[in-house]
């Protein structure tokens, strides 16, 4: 994505679904344990308070997301919200969506305690450390080394000890860097009902 906060909207071609979706996505880089680490991290930190904040607080939408993606080895964080246009416009929901971003997340962040960093720690590791469910999933997981030509069968134990060593100031870092930095790459894709 170019540097930058770049918008794409488009009107819902079902014309009686008045459901509008606002996905901001923000582009983080290429692929590494660290980033990996850190964007899960975030993602798992951040979702319940992104729910809280939009759809609680808020009742700004039914459907509040905050996840990580890994498409082609880049790794992107987006903040998704699906709501009715005839109860809130969109541009109220951008603005609120703006505003957690802006405010509510930082605020979450800086007042994080070392007890929910670890017990958010824990809980990545835990899903990271899991064994495949299907001999079809490791295998899925293994080809999917090959097919980037990375080779890096034990990624999850790589990515699972170094999420045990990350600090909230190396968490504060790349969520300032991802979020605000000069070399922020934004784009908000927004259906609107």
């Amino acid at each position: 994505l170019p540097r930058g906060s770049n918008t794409l909207r488009l009107q819902s071609l079902r014309l009686n679904d008045d459901n509008t979706q606002i996905e901001n996505f923000y582009q983080v880089g290429p692929e590494t344990h660290e980033i990996i680490s850190l964007s899960a991290i975030l993602c798992k930190f951040l979702d319940g308070k992104s729910s809280e904040f939009l759809r609680t607080k808020n009742q700004l939408g039914y459907c509040v997301s905050f996840n990580f993606t890994n498409v082609q080895n880049i790794i992107g964080i987006s903040l998704i919200v699906v709501s009715q246009e005839k109860k809130h416009k969109f541009f109220d929901v951008y603005l609120k969506m703006d505003e957690f971003i802006s405010k509510i997340a930082v605020e979450a962040l800086d007042n994080m305690k070392e007890e929910e960093l670890e017990n958010v720690k824990k809980a990545i590791i835990k899903d990271l450390m899991a064994p495949d469910l299907t001999l079809a999933c490791e295998i899925a997981r293994n080809y999917d080394e090959i097919s980037k030509l990375s080779y890096d069968f034990i990624k999850k134990q790589k990515i699972a000890e170094l999420t045990n060593d990350l600090t909230k100031k190396k968490l504060l870092e790349f969520y300032h860097q991802t979020f605000y930095h000069e070399n922020m790459r934004k784009l908000s894709v927004q259906i609107i009902g």
